[in-house]
């Protein structure tokens, strides 16, 4: 571990204000830094939960669509949405789930394609970091992108910042994923056209058009690029 490099983490969030965190989801995000610590990874997964109490958390959550508020006029077009959600998640044994490792963060990563007969049906990404730890689910129907629910967590340190760190720099805080930042979001897709985006930063009111112009291209960039992961033979291997 670099000392400047983890001091200069340490001073940059501690002068960020309360009203800095909560600037756009764009701006939120989290940076991809191919650093790969192995040793770092096993500590922090020991220090919270395991892979599958992500999941848990994760199928919770996006579980809870049906009671975010919609727009009226969108009712119809998000009933085939969710009804696909349902089906895909009512799936008990899958025929394969195929991995692929991940090295685009600092702690790394794993993404999971889950197969019914010959059909892929939904996609799993984590990202893990220092700071940060991202989760995604992308659910497909008839091979098109459906509905995608994202998660991120914004630590209040470093995942290795412990009481003896604290002390090094007269700090009050150690890292506790429970003070967390989190940001979520959900996309609902229909013939390719994102119609419509929740984010729990944001009142609740429609995006506009550009806005959602920008996360269709974005979200479906980053689909397309796990598609094509999924061809590589070197990178997959089966359950």
């Amino acid at each position: 571990m670099r000392p400047a490099l983890n001091l200069l983490i340490i001073i940059t969030l501690l002068g960020c204000s309360n009203s800095e965190q909560q600037n756009t989801v764009e701006s939120s995000r989290i940076a991809l830094v191919p650093e790969p610590d192995k040793h770092l990874r096993e500590k922090y997964e020991n220090k919270i939960t395991d892979l599958s109490a992500s999941d848990t958390i994760i199928l919770t959550e996006s579980l809870k669509i049906e009671d975010e508020p919609v727009n009226e006029y969108l009712t119809e077009e998000l009933k085939p949405i969710r009804k696909n959600f349902k089906r895909i998640n009512s799936i008990i044994k899958w025929t394969a789930i195929q991995h692929a490792v991940l090295w685009e963060t600092t702690e790394g990563g794993q993404v999971e394609f889950y197969y019914n007969e010959e059909t892929l049906e939904k996609i799993i990404v984590r990202h893990f970091g220092e700071i940060s730890k991202y989760l995604a689910e992308y659910y497909l129907i008839k091979g098109e992108l459906s509905f995608v629910f994202e998660k991120s967590y914004n630590y209040n340190r470093p995942i290795y910042w412990d009481s003896t760190s604290m002390k090094e720099i007269s700090d009050n805080q150690i890292f506790d994923i429970e003070a967390s930042e989190i940001i979520e979001e959900r996309s609902y897709f229909h013939k390719n056209e994102l119609i419509h985006q929740l984010s729990n930063l944001d009142c609740g009111a429609p995006f506009a058009d550009d806005y959602l112009k920008k996360e269709q291209q974005r979200v479906q960039s980053e689909f397309k690029r796990l598609l094509e992961l999924k061809k590589a033979p070197n990178n997959i291997y089966n359950k």
